[in-house]
């Protein structure tokens, strides 16, 4: 049985990864306390703390939840990761604690190193070269990336809205309808 392609990069294993998506992560998150009343295991000897929770869980905005649901229908088993104002780039697997930092919360020159500090764990998990990356995810994640080879999911779909003619904006509204009805992506 074939190794998935992260299991195969992290072994040092030769085979590209293909696409990997790449979600913004939400300011809603698991509270402390909602943490404390979910049944979970708590392993003394881990180095996170006791409200630690996995990324995917964590995060509890609408548009994060409705990305990751249709990351899991449109691409399941795939690759993806979050990108985290305060961590960079989290595994959807990684245990976390919240925080309360958004992106538009740092400096320009911040939010440049927050990019920088991006690219070099994508470079370290998946490389930059020889991967495109799928980016659902606001301007103001997309641009301090610099990714050579990325998609802007978002961006597409208010392309083909325009294309069709369709009037107004395409603002989040509109982007969680899509994703809600499961908008196709090439």
């Amino acid at each position: 049985m074939a190794r998935p392609p992260l299991l195969r990069k992290l072994a040092g294993e030769p085979g590209r990864v293909g696409r990997v998506a790449l979600v913004a992560c939400s300011k809603v998150k698991l509270t402390p306390a909602q943490i404390e009343r979910r049944p979970h295991q708590f392993d003394i000897f881990s180095p996170v703390g006791r409200h630690a929770v996995p990324a995917q869980e964590l995060y509890q905005g609408q548009l994060f939840k409705l990305s990751r649901a249709w990351l899991e229908s449109k691409r399941p088993g795939k690759e993806w990761a979050i990108l985290s104002a305060k961590h960079g780039l989290v595994l959807p697997e990684q245990m976390i604690e919240p925080y309360d930092l958004a992106l538009g919360d740092l400096t320009w020159e911040q939010q440049k190193r927050w990019g920088q500090r991006v690219r070099s764990q994508l470079a370290a998990l998946w490389g930059i070269d020889d991967v495109i990356y799928l980016i659902l995810a606001g301007e103001s994640y997309r641009h301090h990336l610099h990714l050579p080879m990325s998609e802007d999911v978002f961006g597409h779909w208010a392309r083909e809205r325009k294309a069709r003619g369709t009037r107004g904006r395409m603002g989040i509204g509109v982007l969680k309808q899509m994703l809600k009805r499961g908008a196709s992506y090439p």
